[in-house]
């Protein structure tokens, strides 16, 4: 698998590459310097195991490393529920499915003794889930600078998940090694070379991030004047995630088209026409998080469909396709399939009163799960 390794400045070792020129990037349908939609998550970063740096810095300094991505590229980073496999230093591969394509791990790498700070996992893959994902060695002394050091090579490692190769003639947080740039966190910045390289990826624009509001990960109050029991008032309970729509990727390679939503109630269409498959968001569900719809080259592939919880709607309309798995989650759920030719079907739902429609279809072999009714 295809992984850089950054270098402390303590060993000041030459790196091998894997990739003189990676090549690599994250699907943006639409060309450089329109939008582009990140899904991240902390698989074990946030376990408390990281030597010498806190839970809450550690996460910060990962928000502050994307914001800095994303000032300078139309980059939209978005947070999602980590759901593993855990890093382990083995560096199994395991299929993206609807994990996020960037997630933050650590395990021991080589120690205190060692060069190697962290590595990261170009984004060779759509349908690999080790690409993008970024782990650090757990055994580092991360509290040194104040965070600084955590918060440069989490800068570093987000470039290369994002695609960016090691800069070694100018000065970048692309460089090699390490160069103790940042005193703390909040202070971090990205140098001319950085900037100019993630644009020539993604073209110019400015992105965002937007976090899980998760209270369990909120510092308890340890005030002692407060009564636990006492009646607060009403209290707005935060979503599980910043609603972002519906995300579709394509890898070309597989010719597979992957499409993932929030928890929220979504609502697409997919339609087959000549050389291509169109994903419109209907009922005011932006995709990719733009309104309207998006067209990808999908000469009768595979079309993966996961919108989670919340009450979905797909409808396929002239789909013509290899395989269409559709998985729709908790909810209350419709699935309509009009005049579509499918040669493999399986749609699944959970709890809901979840309804499947067919009508003109063609499919050879069809299986199905949680559909109350099949019309």
């Amino acid at each position: 698998m295809p992984s850089i390794v950054y270098k402390s400045a303590a060993s000041r070792e030459e790196v091998t590459l894997d990739f003189a020129d990676t090549g690599f990037q994250w699907p943006q349908p639409d060309g450089p310097g329109t939008a582009v939609t990140i899904t991240y998550s902390f698989s074990n970063l946030l376990d408390g195991d990281l030597m010498g740096l806190s839970v809450e810095n550690a996460k910060f300094a990962v928000e502050e490393a994307l914001t800095l991505w994303s000032e300078v590229a139309p980059i939209h980073f978005v947070e999602i529920a980590d759901q593993g496999p855990l890093p382990t230093g083995d560096e199994l591969a395991y299929r993206a499915s609807n994990h996020p394509q960037i997630r933050f791990g650590h395990h021991h790498i080589d120690g205190k003794s060692g060069g190697a700070l962290a590595h990261a996992y170009l984004p060779f893959s759509t349908r690999e889930g080790l690409a993008g994902d970024i782990h650090f060695d757990r055994d580092e002394s991360w509290n040194q600078d104040g965070g600084g050091l955590f918060l440069e090579t989490a800068l570093h490692e987000v470039g290369h998940a994002l695609g960016l190769d090691h800069e070694v003639e100018s000065n970048a947080i692309m460089n090699p090694i390490i160069q103790n740039r940042f005193d703390g966190l909040g202070v971090g910045y990205l140098l001319e070379d950085d900037i100019a390289g993630i644009r020539n990826l993604y073209g110019s624009g400015n992105g965002s991030v937007s976090t899980l509001n998760d209270p369990a990960n909120d510092p308890a109050n340890d005030s002692p004047d407060e009564d636990p029991g006492a009646d607060t008032g009403d209290q707005e309970t935060p979503t599980e995630q910043e609603p972002f729509g519906v995300l579709a990727t394509l890898d070309s390679r597989s010719r597979t088209l992957s499409i993932i939503g929030d928890h929220q109630a979504n609502a697409i269409t997919v339609i087959s026409i000549p050389w291509f498959v169109a994903v419109i968001g209907t009922s005011d569900t932006p995709v990719n998080g733009q309104p309207g719809s998006l067209f990808f080259f999908s000469p009768r592939g595979t079309i993966t469909c996961n919108l989670g919880s919340g009450d979905d709607t797909v409808t396929c309309f002239r789909l013509k396709s290899r395989t269409l798995e559709c998985e729709l989650g908790a909810g209350d759920d419709t699935l309509s399939l009009l005049f579509c030719s499918i040669r493999h079907l399986l749609a699944s739902g959970e709890t809901g009163n979840d309804e499947l429609f067919r009508l003109g279809c063609q499919i050879k072999n069809f299986g199905h799960a949680g559909f109350e009714q099949i019309k």
